[in-house]
């Protein structure tokens, strides 16, 4: 997962190998990148979000399984518990609503979602365990106007995507549609106020999908289905109003290639572009995939 703070600082929040936490930041665009030696946990950070020009919030669970929640108030340079939960439970996905709000979302042991809020920029925040009344495993959460929040995710046993959608800045949900049987969300980008795009992919065969809302997160149709193994669980990106990227990886194997699909104008022209496996460890838990800075 990745933030940008301003035009040149950015962070990046993930884990190693071991499952220690570790976050990146950048203070030249994104040119180069430094690991913020600061901050040592032996736990994975899923997420990580901007609230202000200079304060961060990165998500994930510590070492007793426990939702854990790191804050910054330097532009990342260092980093402090604002929260340790009490009950086993990973936070998978934040999103900053206001300078004020912000939100996340967990799944328990038994993938019980859990929702997660701060009303003062991260400093303290509320559990609220039954807010979904669902099981699903979150992946990714979008801000879509300024009180509509849309969560992207699974079943709890993974044969079905299931989207949720907040009209109160994330106070209450409601589920608005589930994919067919097969397939996994991984992720979903706000292409405009009314327009957004989600992504994922066959469990079974590993095709990848990408899913269009254009009444802000309440109704979806499939716009692509790939036609080689893509697994689409990094993230879109909007280059222009024309161009988008869509990023996974080719097959579920720890030696998969990196993959990019290229959207131009509409769904018939997406292309394909074969990232070189790297070597370092994952960012936001996609295992073994380089982060790379794609220029329009």
């Amino acid at each position: 997962s990745a933030a940008k703070l301003t035009d040149t600082t950015l962070l990046a929040a993930g884990y190693n190998a071991n499952s220690y936490g570790a976050i990146f930041r950048s203070t030249d665009g994104g040119n180069s990148w430094l690991p913020v030696t600061s901050l040592s946990v032996v736990s994975p950070f899923y997420g990580v979000t901007r609230v202000t020009d200079t304060v961060a919030v990165a998500v994930g669970s510590n070492a007793s399984g426990y939702a854990s929640v790191y804050r910054s108030t330097d532009s990342g340079g260092t980093w402090s518990a604002a929260y340790a939960g009490s009950v086993a439970s990973v936070i998978r996905a934040v999103v900053t609503v206001s300078p004020t709000v912000v939100v996340a979302v967990a799944n328990n042991e038994s993938n019980v979602l859990h929702l997660y809020r701060s009303v003062n920029g991260g400093s303290s925040w509320t559990t609220n365990l039954t807010a979904f009344a669902a099981t699903a495993v979150p992946a990714a959460l979008v801000l879509v106007t300024a009180s509509t929040l849309v969560l992207v995710g699974h079943s709890a046993t993974g044969t079905k995507g299931i989207v949720f959608r907040s009209t109160d800045a994330g106070v209450t949900w409601t589920a608005t549609f589930t994919t067919p049987a097969n397939m996994a969300l991984t992720g979903v980008e706000r292409i405009s106020d009314t327009e957004l795009i989600a992504m994922g992919y066959y469990t079974t065969t590993y095709l990848g999908v990408l899913y269009r809302s254009t009444d802000a997160g309440l109704t979806w149709s499939l716009m692509y289905t790939s036609t080689a193994t893509a697994m689409l669980n990094g993230s879109i990106v909007k280059l222009s109003d024309a161009v988008r990227l869509a990023v996974g990886r080719s097959i579920n194997t720890a030696a998969a290639n990196g993959i990019i699909y290229r959207l131009v104008d509409d769904a018939s022209t997406y292309t394909a572009v074969r990232l070189p496996r790297p070597t370092i460890a994952s960012l936001g838990g996609i295992p073994r995939y380089a982060y790379t800075k794609v220029l329009p």
